[in-house]
């Protein structure tokens, strides 16, 4: 909400129902084209390479569309380092979690929540044993479940307001 403009929660109400129109015509959009060109679960190909492969042929299009969904899969990777040392830092400082969490390094980064993170990250790549069959379903539910925390959170931020 900080980031936003006054009146900052019509704003964020704005932003949060056209992110959610863009995730639903891309969901219905991947959908019909899925179906259109009757793609199947392959062996180590992702359907979105299916659907690059199918749709635009495997030329430099196809390629494209391959570092272009690599460069948003790292920007996301990217994301949780930066914005979960941030919120352990709230629980830390309302003595849910180890203080050590809401200390700052020298450069303002949350040292401790970043190198938790990355400790957390090693031991997931070694159980897997690096496997995208079982880190990408993990990814997702990650994500679902941090965007219901904060979902929920918000709602009852705005019911208690």
């Amino acid at each position: 909400m900080p980031a936003f403009r006054v009146p900052r929660v019509r704003r964020a109400q704005h932003a949060e129902v056209a992110l959610g129109a863009v995730l639903g015509v891309m969901l219905i959009g991947l959908s019909v084209l899925i179906s259109r060109f009757h793609l199947q679960p392959v062996e180590g190909v992702t359907v979105l390479a299916q659907l690059a492969d199918a749709s635009l042929g495997h030329n430099w299009a196809f390629y494209v569309v391959q570092f272009a969904t690599m460069i948003l899969l790292a920007l996301s990777a990217n994301t949780s380092f930066g914005g979960l040392p941030v919120l352990l830092k709230l629980p830390a400082r309302d003595n849910y979690l180890p203080h050590v969490f809401a200390l700052k390094a020298d450069r303002q980064v949350h040292r401790h929540g970043v190198l938790t993170l990355a400790g957390v990250v090693a031991a997931l790549l070694v159980f897997s044993g690096g496997d995208t069959n079982t880190l990408v379903p993990l990814f997702a539910i990650g994500v679902f479940i941090g965007f219901t925390i904060a979902q929920v959170g918000m709602v009852r931020h705005w019911r208690a307001e």
